[in-house]
């Protein structure tokens, strides 16, 4: 029987994988029709002259190989992690030899379509270059840059899709254990749910008060509230950027224009908006 984690994992890679193919083939095409029908324009500036297709079979052809060669460098990226900076030694050079690779089957694709398309266009053989080494050198630094971008975007997605998966089990957790899971630095903390206090945004960061600590998550507001409610813990909004736990509430006081202070029973002061009124403990 196969091990339900390690299948989980590997169906997360699979999304995270077609995400990033998706988000490559939108680029890829989408530059492709904008460039083609850019230098259609700069013909036609120009007086005209050029055979308005073969702008599309130069770009088509070149992005056809990109996307054909893109499950490769997918392979590649699995193979050697950019993401263990430790190991840079030894990915750093495979990618290097990877781009190469690529810029090379690239090249020669990409000519090979052009050798057989164009002549149908435009009534002549393709030439590729006058001069081998000077173009592959300027195709090479193209590619390389587009590979790099790849491999970026390739491990982005993978991220991505690494963080829904921790948020989703940090829900399950809240719903059967009622307690909260969070990243402080390079710990996970699990706080007791009915103990939380007060939840603060802190610019990226989380500001969680629960008993007599106070814990600095790298979170969002949204995604403590969520947890929270999760795990049975009625959070109340009073503030853009404040949660408040109403088991935990003292007493409201106003301070004015429809704003007010609301003290928890640890002595604690949290702003309330009047913009949030409806969310305030007590007034539903």
């Amino acid at each position: 029987m196969s091990d339900p984690v390690l299948a989980r994992a590997h169906a997360a890679d699979r999304i995270a994988d077609r995400n990033a193919y998706l988000a490559i083939a939108a680029i890829v095409i989408g530059s492709a029709a904008v460039s083609s029908l850019s230098q259609g324009t700069e013909s036609l500036r120009q007086g005209g002259g050029v055979n308005l297709g073969l702008p599309w079979i130069y770009e088509g052809s070149s992005a056809a190989l990109t996307l054909a060669l893109f499950p490769a460098i997918l392979w590649i990226t699995r193979r050697f992690p950019v993401d263990d900076v430790q190991c840079w030694r030894t990915w750093l050079p495979a990618h290097a030899l990877a781009s190469l690779v690529f810029s090379i089957l690239h090249v020669a694709g990409m000519v090979a379509l052009r050798k057989l398309a164009v002549p149908v266009i435009a009534g002549a053989p393709y030439l590729f270059t006058d001069d081998l080494v000077r173009d592959l050198v300027y195709e090479y630094r193209k590619d390389a840059f587009s590979y790099t971008l790849y491999v970026f975007l390739i491990v982005a997605s993978r991220h991505l899709q690494q963080l829904r998966i921790e948020a989703e089990a940090a829900r399950e957790d809240a719903r059967a254990q009622r307690r909260l899971t969070v990243k402080c630095g390079g710990r996970t903390v699990w706080i007791d749910a009915a103990d939380v206090v007060w939840a603060k945004a802190a610019s990226n960061y989380v500001e969680i008060r629960a008993g007599d600590r106070t814990h600095l998550a790298r979170a969002t507001l949204a995604t403590v509230a969520r947890q929270l409610a999760d795990a049975g813990v009625g959070a109340a909004r009073v503030h853009r950027s404040w949660i408040v736990n109403p088991a935990h509430v003292a007493e409201i006081a106003p301070t004015g224009e429809g704003d007010a202070r609301i003290v928890m029973r640890n002595g604690d002061v949290a702003p309330a908006s009047r913009r949030y009124r409806a969310a305030w403990p007590g007034t539903a």
